[in-house]
């Protein structure tokens, strides 16, 4: 049929059916399940109309909904928004490059954006508006708040910031112990102020890794003595009289841990690590100029030194930690606190074991 007036997605006038489409325009959007083809209607219909509540209130789709809360139909071979259905059964055609917005969720402002959110799956006509997408984006955003879902302060320790995203730390920690309870785990995350043998966490026996868990450093101290232990304790499968004791492959290979082979692999390692160092670089090596070059190849080059004797700038993060001191050769009063914090627990830990 031919109308006048030209269609909505190229603008042609001629062959426009009654939605306003020619029937290139119109294949298109049904096959990209924006429109309802007819075998499918009378089930889009029941689903819509059994939604229906008072005109104020929210009408939640009563079919499939998603992991992220938004209702869904497959009846047309994909997956369409029920929102997108909504409007299009009750207000008209979505313009091209137009999204559907939940006006519900705009001026509810207590409602967090997330996949909790009881609007995304409101099919309410007076509720749904085709606005841009930067319009749509904008309106989800939420000013930031002193507190996340669940209650928890989002500020000091407790707060960190992923891919531009506040989150909450307490709240990420519950979820990982709720998931190891679920697959059987022995739970490893640590929430309270002490650790599950007893052992304050504070202090110098706090330790933080770089994904925000927490360790006692007391019980990994012991771990690690434990497993030094069973290593040690591992019998050789060397005879007394091979000729391999006292080299470092009956050490490395054969895994004997007599005094004599225990000897000969570490000044294999210090030969080594001599040998590395007395190899010059040349003058063309890129490691000239690097950390690299002056501490593991011993270069002592005018650029080597000024990069290797620089120490840490005055706000970098690595300040009072052994990196700062060991690998950068800071010697703030920090970092020297730290490594001699880190001789007292060694000396100490020899001395129990």
């Amino acid at each position: 049929m031919k109308h006048d007036s030209p269609c909505l997605d190229c603008g042609v006038t001629e062959y426009t059916n009654r939605r306003g489409l020619c029937d290139r325009c119109y294949v298109v959007r049904r096959r990209s399940g924006l429109l309802l083809p007819p075998s499918t209607k009378k089930t889009v219909e029941f689903h819509l109309l059994a939604s229906r509540r008072s005109p104020d209130h929210c009408w939640p789709w009563t079919g499939y909904v998603d992991k992220q809360g938004y209702g869904y139909h497959g009846g047309t071979g994909t997956f369409t928004p029920a929102h997108r259905l909504a409007y299009e059964y009750w207000v008209g055609v979505i313009p091209p490059g137009m999204q559907v917005d939940h006006l519900c969720h705009t001026q509810d402002l207590s409602c967090y954006a997330g996949n909790d959110c009881p609007h995304r799956r409101c099919i309410n006509p007076s509720h749904l508006e085709a606005v841009p997408a930067d319009v749509n984006r904008e309106r989800a955003h939420r000013p930031a708040t002193d507190e996340c879902k669940r209650g928890h302060r989002l500020s000091g320790p407790n707060l960190y910031i992923h891919r531009g995203t506040r989150h909450c730390r307490a709240c990420r920690d519950l979820m990982d112990l709720r998931s190891r309870r679920a697959r059987g785990v022995k739970p490893q995350v640590l929430i309270g102020t002490h650790c599950p043998a007893g052992h304050a966490l504070d202090g110098d026996n706090l330790y933080v890794q770089p994904g925000g868990k927490k360790t006692c450093r007391l019980c990994r101290a012991e771990r690690r003595r434990a497993w030094r232990d069973r290593k040690k304790g591992h019998p050789s499968e060397m005879a007394a009289d091979d000729p391999r004791h006292g080299t470092a492959t009956g050490y490395r290979d054969q895994r004997c841990r007599c005094e004599a082979c225990v000897q000969a692999a570490r000044k294999a390692g210090t030969d080594h690590r001599r040998a590395a160092r007395a190899r010059p670089l040349d003058s063309t090596d890129p490691r000239h100029g690097t950390r690299a070059g002056y501490n593991y190849y011993g270069c002592r080059c005018d650029r080597c030194v000024a990069v290797g004797r620089a120490g840490l700038p005055g706000g970098d993060r690595r300040h009072g930690t052994l990196t700062g001191y060991t690998a950068y050769r800071c010697r703030c009063s920090e970092c020297v606190e730290v490594q001699a914090a880190y001789r007292r627990r060694r000396r100490a830990d020899r001395s129990t074991g």
